[in-house]
């Protein structure tokens, strides 16, 4: 078992081998388009901390946000950057709709949260499409979200 530490500090080093060596490829899609209540945002981020915490230290990691994409995180081994685009996660405020600067929730089925709840599940979609490409490899992906009332 290796040590604690090397699990922690990053390499200071990668080559393209990281992408053909065999280990586990992980995406954490965190799901910032569908409306989730304040008070699930911290277990959102807590389900994804655990993620991150069991992963190996060969393992590779991406964080992916449906809504807000930029502030995901590509591949990486460094948990550092992948806990802290999971800090960047605040459920789906900058989705919900707004009047005169006031946060509007959903309370009933619209044109802009069908919209929203499409992108969700076509970045699932492309995310597993890329996914599947990789040949021989453990691979995951895991949805945090409230779900999406969508068939």
């Amino acid at each position: 078992m290796a040590a604690g530490w090397m699990r922690e500090v990053a390499p200071g080093v990668q080559s393209n081998d990281e992408y053909v060596a065999p280990r586990g490829i992980f995406v954490i899609v965190m799901d910032d388009a569908t409306p989730m209540p304040v008070a699930d945002v911290s277990q959102a981020r807590s389900i994804a901390r655990r993620v991150i915490e069991r992963l190996g230290p060969q393992d590779l990691a991406a964080v992916v946000f449906t809504f807000n994409q930029p502030a995901g995180q590509q591949f990486t081994h460094d948990r550092a950057r992948l806990l802290s685009a999971i800090d960047r996660f605040n459920g789906s405020i900058d989705a919900l709709p707004r009047i005169d600067g006031t946060v509007v929730p959903f309370d009933r089925f619209d044109a802009t949260a069908s919209t929203l709840y499409r992108a969700t599940i076509a970045t699932l979609r492309v995310v597993a499409e890329h996914l599947i490409k990789l040949p021989q490899r453990r691979k995951a992906l895991v949805f945090v979200s409230v779900g999406v009332p969508f068939d």
